[in-house]
């Protein structure tokens, strides 16, 4: 949607403080994650229920908003293909998030292959079992995962730094953020 999206949401959304999303409105979904669940289980498939908190990185192909499962929404899964696209609709809003339910979301599907690669690749990282001993000054596991998931986007100045979330330094247009 990047590429192509002429962007269908109200300019400055992620700021508004409170208000309802009318719609329809069709978003690509770039990044699920579990934000109930510790960093090293965010990016494993949970049940909806209430021990689930699902956080979405979403684009209208011009803007980044992102979303709060506020009620558990089962058609939703942490391990969905990065990039499928949704229908939001009569949302509400609060400080910048979408309160996302089941009666305003309507999953589409599709997939975005560069946007699943690099969640494989973060999963991937974030799934590893811990090995050794833990090495002073060494990347936290949130920046080693977005440097699994984006390796070309990372320049060689910023790969040394510590407590940095590496892509938005370099790419802040990128589904990050969510490991963080």
């Amino acid at each position: 949607m990047n590429e192509c999206g002429a962007g269908v949401l109200p300019e400055g959304v992620g700021s508004m403080e409170s208000a309802i999303l009318d719609g329809p409105f069709v978003l690509q979904v770039d990044e699920i994650a579990n934000m109930s669940a510790p960093l090293r289980e965010r990016y494993r498939d949970a049940h909806a229920g209430p021990k689930r908190c699902l956080k979405l990185s979403m684009t209208d192909g011009i803007q980044r908003i992102y979303g709060i499962e506020y009620r558990p929404i089962k058609d939703l899964e942490v391990l969905a293909p990065a990039g499928f696209k949704i229908v939001i609709r009569n949302v509400h809003i609060k400080r910048g998030l979408l309160m996302l339910v089941p009666e305003v979301i309507e999953i589409l599907g599709g997939v975005v292959d560069e946007l699943e690669a690099a969640r494989v690749r973060l999963v991937s990282e974030v799934n590893k079992p811990p090995r050794g001993k833990r090495k002073q000054g060494g990347l936290p596991l949130s920046s080693r995962a977005t440097l699994a998931a984006w390796p070309r986007n990372v320049s060689a100045a910023n790969g040394g730094e510590q407590g940095i979330s590496i892509a938005r330094t370099v790419n802040p247009s990128h589904p990050t953020g969510l490991g963080n």
